[in-house]
């Protein structure tokens, strides 16, 4: 979300001086980052075939189909932010604080509880939705809670459609105010 944010930005002096499609520039950024993320995935995965905890259930392979919502749902957001980052130069900054608190409470670095105001807090996460989701769901084959996965992805799928045309309407725009 952060590098596709940062990216219209961070490329408007070359946008100025040539005929690149902004979106160009946003999805060169994006791929990097899926890139890295699919090279981690496989070293994961090596890691889980040398210590014997592969999946071992077929319903694991809804893993590759959710972790596509997940990239199009945070290049629906980072496309969005980017628009706002343009006209706004603070937005960058307040959406990384909020990313790293969004991190943090998602059971990336430890479980996180189900009751009291933290586990209200995880159960908005959308982050924690797909890091748990997916997480059991390679691992045990099953989803902790479908429900608010499939919300979740929806929710994350539409925002995707909406920042495409949001940011295809703003496309020339974006161009001129660089």
């Amino acid at each position: 979300i952060e590098q596709t944010m940062a990216a219209l930005k961070g490329d408007m002096a070359l946008l100025s001086k040539t005929h690149i499609g902004v979106f160009s520039v946003i999805l060169g950024r994006f791929g990097s980052v899926v890139f890295e993320t699919l090279v981690r995935l496989g070293l994961i995965g090596v890691l889980m075939f040398f210590f014997g905890g592969y999946p071992t259930h077929w319903a694991s392979l809804w893993f590759i189909p959710f972790l596509l919502v997940a990239f199009l749902s945070s290049l629906g957001i980072g496309l969005l932010l980017s628009i706002f980052n343009a006209i706004a130069a603070d937005v960058e900054k307040i959406v990384s604080v909020v990313l790293r608190f969004g991190v943090f409470f998602s059971a990336v670095f430890f479980p996180m509880p189900d009751d009291g105001l933290t586990g209200e807090m995880t159960y908005l996460n959308p982050i924690h939705t797909f890091v748990d989701g997916l997480r059991t769901l390679l691992v045990k084959g099953y989803l902790p809670d479908w429900q608010v996965m499939a919300w979740t992805a929806g929710s994350g799928i539409i925002l995707f459609l909406v920042s495409i045309v949001m940011f295809y309407r703003a496309e020339l725009h974006l161009r001129a105010t660089g």
